[in-house]
């Protein structure tokens, strides 16, 4: 049996899912990910879906009051709401992901990379192409 522990400190914040329409057409935020922190999730009210692109690929589970989930570091994850998506948030490493853990990811990216997802692919999903990567 392995067990995973959370690292340091521990932050729990309380997260109204945005509900804005982001430029792919979904309500909700965009693509990041962690490089040195878990975090996890217990949702509150609401629905909406996790969408998240790791090493095993692509996975966009429904969730629901109640429904709890966690991912270790590395793992790409975007929130979308379905409708007064209300999350309390666990991080470990409390403060770390505002101090620079966290990168943000071109918008679509979980989704392109999900359809042909695989160590490979994941691995190029966080790189931007040069037009991507001037455009405002």
């Amino acid at each position: 049996m392995t067990e995973a522990w959370f690292p340091g400190g521990t932050a729990l914040t309380m997260l109204d899912v945005y509900d804005w329409v982001a430029p792919d057409g979904l309500p909700g935020g965009s693509a990041h990910v962690h490089l040195a922190s878990t975090e996890g999730y217990v949702v509150q009210a609401g629905r909406g879906r996790l969408q998240t692109l790791g090493v095993r690929g692509y996975s966009e589970p429904d969730l629901g009051p109640g429904d709890v989930l966690w991912f270790t570091p590395g793992i790409i994850h975007r929130l979308v709401n379905d409708g007064g998506l209300r999350l309390l948030v666990i991080m470990a490493n409390a403060g770390l992901p505002e101090a620079g853990d966290a990168a943000g990811l071109a918008e679509g990216v979980v989704r392109r990379a999900g359809r042909a997802a695989g160590p490979r692919r994941y691995g190029m999903c966080g790189r931007l192409t040069p037009y991507e990567a001037i455009s405002p």
